[in-house]
């Protein structure tokens, strides 16, 4: 089915193992993107989808587990990577998907919930490792699922990465025991103390980010913009960091479904808390296409922060397989037809 498709780019700006201690930019110990996703694509094969979750959540937690759905290994040494994101509650009249189905082999129902049954949505990911590059694909959902998938990532590094994870004994209550990492499966744990990392961040493409920088004096409205929904609580978080950067103390109470919501402020800024507010922007992963903030111009422009980071559409024939899940060979064929245009965004 043809379809819009938007293709938002990040930065992989740490995937591996790191000392404690080094500057920010410095390689990993060992590991990295290229082994993570060969590891993790040989780690889920045969797997149920119950099996795959790399961390857990509780009830109350601002960001529910998510588990793999499929992953895919094209040309380029690129993937793309499937998740399913768990919506907290036991939610009916939503998809779902179920615990006992196969990666790569899922299907989702609309269905009555039960046990067995995982309520959510999928979400989409192109991994370039070559390139240290992940692309976001928006293809039917509000929320790309980006804090999920970096959890994934970082749980999987963290807890259950075959290559590099030492298990001891299960401790008390089946509790999962790390004794350390080696740089090798052969290897021995590694004598210092190691941080599992796995960190994303966006891409600015210039443009309006300098015009608001030569043009600072001339701002004199901040504006927030999103959709709050009981489905996505991360939002209601995202909403209030912006407000944060924004100096405003409190966001409005978060009790409608689906409801754009739009704060707007008079506000004067200096360079330097234009470049912070900027700075923050950048290091907040959003999880939704609908999450920005701009500012408003004396003369009535707006610049929107959004539309000065990497980001494409793209008319795709998108193969669907039921409601959520796509055919992913297909949709990878389709998005490296453009991949130098994407690369070059950032």
């Amino acid at each position: 089915m043809l379809q819009d498709v938007s293709i938002w780019v990040y930065d992989i700006s740490r995937c591996g193992y790191y000392a404690y201690r080094g500057a920010e930019d410095r390689a990993p110990l060992f590991g990295g993107v290229t082994t993570t996703f060969a590891a993790l694509e040989n780690w889920v094969d045969g797997k149920l989808l119950g099996q795959t979750a790399t961390y857990g959540a509780n009830e109350g937690d601002e960001v529910a587990e998510s588990y793999l759905l499929d992953i895919h290994h094209g040309a380029h040494g690129d993937y793309l990577v499937g998740i399913w994101n768990r919506l907290p509650g036991n939610r009916h009249h939503v998809s779902s998907v179920g615990i006992g189905d196969v990666v790569g082999a899922a299907s989702a129902e609309v269905t009555e919930l039960d046990r067995d049954r995982i309520p959510g949505f999928a979400t989409y990911f192109w991994v370039m490792p070559a390139e240290r590059r992940v692309a976001a694909i928006g293809l039917k959902h509000l929320s790309h699922g980006l804090i999920n998938f970096g959890n994934y990532l970082t749980g999987f590094l963290k807890f259950i990465n075959p290559d590099h994870v030492v298990l001891g004994d299960e401790g008390p209550n089946n509790e999962l025991v790390i004794n350390g990492y080696r740089a090798a499966p052969d290897a021995d744990v590694h004598p210092a103390g190691i941080r599992p990392t796995f960190n994303i961040k966006s891409i600015p493409r210039g443009g309006d980010l300098d015009y608001l920088r030569q043009n600072v004096g001339a701002i004199s409205k901040v504006m927030c913009k999103t959709v709050i929904s009981t489905m996505e609580p991360a939002q209601r978080n995202w909403l209030q960091s912006m407000l944060d950067v924004a100096r405003i103390a409190k966001a409005p109470a978060p009790n409608v479904v689906d409801a754009p919501i739009r704060v707007e402020f008079p506000i004067a800024l200096t360079l330097d808390e234009l470049n912070a507010s900027i700075a923050e922007w950048e290091e907040d992963i959003s999880d939704s296409s609908e999450n920005d903030l701009g500012f408003r111009l004396n003369d009535g422009q707006k610049k929107w922060l959004r539309k000065s980071h990497a980001r494409e559409n793209k008319r795709l024939d998108v193969e669907w397989v039921d409601d959520e899940l796509i055919n992913l060979a297909a949709l990878l064929g389709q998005l490296q037809v453009h991949r130098a245009e994407i690369l070059a965004l950032g």
